[in-house]
C-alpha cells in the first residue's frame, strides 16, 4: 500500500459514517472495524440499517448497522456477507440472555402452533429440542394433529430428517439403496439432531434393529453384497404412530394396552409416550371457542430463525446435574415403580435417565449451567403426566 493509499485508508470517518461504525463496536473485533473503516474510505461499502424481523413476543426488534456493497466484484460481496454474518450473530446473542427469562413461555407456542390444546406435549417437545437422548412417541387416533408436531420441529430445530416409517417416500429408515449405491437413511441423516418419523407403526421388521441401535448406541450398521457399512446416528427420535385398528377404542388400561402397535421392548426405549385421542364433546367445544377468540397468526420467519439460533447457542452449554439431587432422583424412582400398575406403559430404568436428561434440558433452555430443583420438578411433572395419560 502506497503512502497516499495508507492515508486514505486510515482517514477518520465523520458524521453518520462515524456514528454507524461506533455502533458496531459492541458487535465486532477491532480488526474487523479497521477493515470496515478502510472499505468505507475506499468507496467499496456503505452503511445501512437492518432488523431481525422479530415479533414483540420474542424481543424488541431494534435497528442495527449492516453493510451494503458499492462494488459488485466477488471479493467485496464476500467481505460484506462475512461482516454482516458476524454482526447479525452478535446481535442475536445480545438478545439471548434476556430471552432466556421468557423462553419456557414462548417457545412451546411455536410448536405445532396451529393446534389448540395439547400444551403438555408442546412443552415436552420443546425440552427434547434442548436435550440429549430424549425420545418421544405420539401414539393416537388419526386426525389429531400428530404430524403437525413433527413438521414444526423440522422447521424450528437446526438439524432434522423427516420421513415415513414405511419408507414409501423413497428414503429408508436405516439406509437408502439405489442399485449398488448405499446411502444414509433417515436415522443417520439426522446424526446429532432429531429424526422425525411419521407412522412408525408401518416400520418394516428389518428396520427394528437399526432403530434400537440408533436409540441405544448412536450408530447403525448395514451389510450388502459382502460390504459392511457403519453410519453414525446419534439421534433423538420424535415419532408418531396409530394404534392397532387405526383408532383407540375403550378407555380401560387393558383395552388400551391390547391396541398398542409395538412391543414393550420398543416402547420402553422412548422417554415419553403420549396417547392422543380425538377430543370429547366438552373438549371440542373448548377448542372451538379458542379458535374463535384466539386468532392464530402466521409465524414470522425472523422469529423462527431466532429460535433456531437460540437452540444452537444453548446446545453449546455444558450443564451439570449436581450429586446433591441424588435423593430426589431415588425418590422419583421409587414413586413411579410403586405406581406402575396404573400406568399404560412399563416403567424401566431408562426413565431415570429421562428425568435427568429432561432436567438438564430445562436448565439449558434457560441458559443455566447447573440443574436446580425447579428443573427436576418440571421434568418429573412431564414424565408423570405422560405415564398417567394426561396430555391436555
Amino acid at each position: 500500500m502506497g503512502f497516499f493509499e495508507f492515508i486514505k485508508a486510515n482517514k477518520p470517518l465523520i458524521g453518520s459514517k462515524r456514528y454507524a461504525l461506533n455502533q458496531l463496536r459492541g458487535y465486532l473485533s477491532k480488526e474487523d472495524l479497521r477493515k470496515i473503516k478502510r472499505a468505507v474510505n475506499f468507496g467499496l461499502v456503505s452503511f445501512t440499517n437492518a432488523t431481525l424481523g422479530l415479533s414483540k413476543e420474542i424481543a424488541e426488534d431494534k435497528l442495527f448497522p449492516s453493510l451494503s456493497p458499492l462494488k459488485t466484484d466477488k471479493k467485496t460481496r464476500e467481505f460484506v456477507d462475512r461482516m454482516n454474518e458476524k454482526i447479525e450473530e452478535s446481535v442475536f446473542e445480545s438478545l439471548f440472555k434476556d430471552f432466556s427469562k421468557r423462553a419456557w413461555e414462548v417457545i412451546p407456542k411455536y410448536v405445532a402452533y396451529k393446534l389448540h390444546g395439547l400444551e403438555l406435549i408442546k412443552q415436552a417437545i420443546t425440552l427434547q429440542m434442548f436435550s440429549q437422548g430424549v425420545h418421544i412417541l405420539l401414539l393416537g387416533d388419526p386426525g389429531t394433529g400428530k404430524t403437525e408436531f413433527l413438521q414444526s420441529v423440522e422447521k424450528l430445530y437446526p438439524k432434522t430428517s423427516f420421513g415415513l416409517g414405511s419408507g414409501t417416500t423413497g428414503v429408508g429408515l436405516a439406509v437408502t439403496v439405489r442399485g449398488k449405491q448405499v446411502k444414509p437413511g433417515l436415522l443417520p441423516m439426522a446424526n446429532n439432531g432429531i429424526c422425525c418419523i411419521d407412522e412408525l407403526n408401518l416400520m418394516k421388521k428389518e428396520d427394528y434393529a437399526s432403530l434400537y441401535s440408533a436409540m441405544e448406541k448412536g450408530f447403525i450398521t448395514y451389510d450388502k453384497g459382502g460390504s459392511h457399512y457403519r453410519f453414525e446416528a446419534n439421534v433423538r427420535i420424535l415419532a408418531t404412530a396409530n394404534p392397532i385398528g387405526d383408532k383407540f377404542r375403550g378407555t380401560t388400561r387393558d383395552a388400551i394396552v391390547r391396541q398398542l402397535p409395538f412391543e414393550s421392548a420398543l416402547l420402553s426405549r422412548f422417554t415419553l409416550v403420549f396417547l392422543i385421542r380425538k377430543p370429547d364433546l366438552k373438549t371440542f367445544i373448548k377448542i372451538a371457542s379458542d379458535i374463535v377468540t384466539k386468532s392464530k397468526k402466521q409465524l414470522k420467519e425472523g422469529d423462527v430463525e431466532f429460535i433456531r439460533r437460540y437452540i444452537s447457542f444453548a446446545e453449546g452449554l455444558e450443564v451439570e446435574f449436581p450429586k446433591r439431587f441424588k435423593a430426589k432422583v431415588m425418590a422419583f424412582s421409587k414413586e413411579i415403580k410403586l405406581a406402575e400398575d396404573k400406568f399404560f406403559f412399563e416403567v424401566s430404568p431408562r426413565l431415570i435417565h429421562g428425568l435427568m436428561n429432561l432436567s438438564i434440558a430445562h436448565a439449558r433452555l434457560h441458559l443455566r449451567r447447573e440443574v436446580n430443583s425447579d428443573d427436576i420438578a418440571k421434568a418429573r411433572s412431564i414424565i408423570l403426566s405422560a405415564l398417567e395419560n394426561k396430555v391436555s
